[in-house]
């Protein structure tokens, strides 16, 4: 069955979603998933309406559909919410997710036209490049979530790091005030005590002592010149 296709861009090389192939799983199912047109459909009774580059999806179902779990799904979720590539708009019952950018990504418009006057492509540039400048910054100063967290897990390895990243989310909706900063998930897991290796102590053989045998003989023998060597030392006082 024909399902139509998607573009994808050759400049997601350049971008960290490349560096994980779970994230440009969830990333591309995400695109495909999408609605290429606005739909409406009723929900619980209420209208609601799908904009085109829109999808309804939960973690569950998107954990079913591609064997990522459900803590990932969700922490991927919120680092293309955070880089801008997606909006989440969640409910009591489902959330709806927007491809940001999805019209210029899926446009069947030829997107690199040659520029008509050469003139306004050299006044475009100094902005186009500061731009692109600050988004290197950005890449620089903030290196990617994911290759953060797998260096943690590098570094404790005695920690289940997934459990670990559920309970400071519960933490901070509790806590709003706090925010889950790097310097924060690292405090977090200096509290968490390395488990002490007890090291068996070496099991000491005590060395097994040969036992002599004397023969009744020999021994009668030897009391025989213990006695008469004394005889002769004590002048008698042994008879």
């Amino acid at each position: 069955m024909h399902r139509g296709y998607i573009k994808v861009w050759r400049k997601i090389q350049e971008s960290f979603i490349w560096e994980d192939s779970e994230i440009l799983k969830i990333f591309i199912y995400l695109i495909m998933s999408a609605n290429y047109q606005e739909t409406e459909f009723l929900f619980n009774g209420k209208k609601e309406i799908l904009k085109r580059g829109d999808l309804m999806c939960g973690r569950h179902k998107l954990s079913a559909e591609l064997g990522i779990s459900e803590n990932k799904i969700y922490r991927v979720l919120a680092i293309l919410e955070k880089e801008q590539l997606i909006e989440q708009r969640k409910t009591n019952l489902f959330t709806i997710v927007s491809i940001l950018n999805y019209n210029q990504y899926q446009s069947n418009e030829q997107l690199n036209e040659q520029p008509v006057d050469n003139q306004q492509t050299t006044s475009r540039q100094p902005v186009d490049t500061s731009k692109e400048l600050r988004r290197t910054k950005k890449k620089v100063e903030e290196v990617s979530d994911l290759a953060f967290i797998s260096n943690l897990k590098t570094k404790y390895t005695w920690i289940d790091l997934d459990t670990e990243l559920t309970k400071m989310d519960a933490w901070i909706l509790t806590n709003p005030h706090r925010k889950k900063t790097r310097k924060f998930v690292v405090n977090w897991l200096n509290r968490i005590e390395k488990p002490m290796t007890i090291t068996p102590k070496p099991k000491i053989v005590q060395p097994k002592i040969p036992e002599y045998k004397t023969d009744p003989k020999q021994q009668e023998e030897v009391s025989r010149l213990i006695h008469e060597t004394a005889q002769r030392i004590g002048g008698g006082i042994y008879k």
